[in-house]
């Protein structure tokens, strides 16, 4: 079985050792760039990294089989080319599927992404992240540490979460 995590350095790097610590499946690493992760993380035997630009998904030439889980925040950009990613590199376990939608604002519709989660019945979990206010009332991006707890929140109880305060954009 296989876990993918898209976009997991950075912001979710807290994310990915959750992950690496909690499950035993192989662990795919997705990412642009292999330097932004953590030595220790990439050393462990069930990591593996994969070169992956979900602007230029035509470059990949991998598939994963028998995954149970990806945990994904793409940039609203990249929303078309990720579902084509999933469609044509992904090859879902038969017993559970899982995604972990992580979305903060975004300029473009995830309608279809939705849409074809849905039709495959792979369950989904929303962490939409906002932003806090401090104690002067000013707001602030959330922090590393926050993200992580909403998406690890999500992994473990299945359900959706809200990492802050999340502006309508309707």
């Amino acid at each position: 079985m296989s876990i993918i995590i898209v976009g997991g350095s950075g912001m979710l790097t807290n994310t990915s050792r959750w992950v690496a610590d909690n499950f035993n499946e192989d662990i795919y690493l997705l990412s642009r760039n292999k330097d932004n992760y953590d030595s220790l993380l990439l050393a462990q035997s069930n990591v593996h990294f994969k070169h992956y630009d979900y602007l230029h998904p035509e470059t990949f030439d991998f598939t994963f089989n028998d995954v149970t889980l990806i945990i994904s925040w793409v940039h609203s950009d990249g929303y078309a080319n990720h579902l084509s990613f999933l469609k044509d590199h992904v090859s879902w376990s038969e017993n559970k599927q899982r995604y972990i939608h992580i979305v903060a604002t975004q300029n473009h519709s995830d309608r279809d992404l939705l849409s074809y989660l849905s039709a495959s019945n792979i369950i989904t979990s929303t962490v939409r992240l906002g932003y806090k206010e401090d104690t002067g009332g000013q707001k602030r991006w959330l922090y590393n540490s926050e993200i992580a707890h909403g998406t690890t929140l999500a992994i473990s109880s299945g359900k959706d979460v809200q990492v802050g305060i999340v502006a309508d954009n309707n």
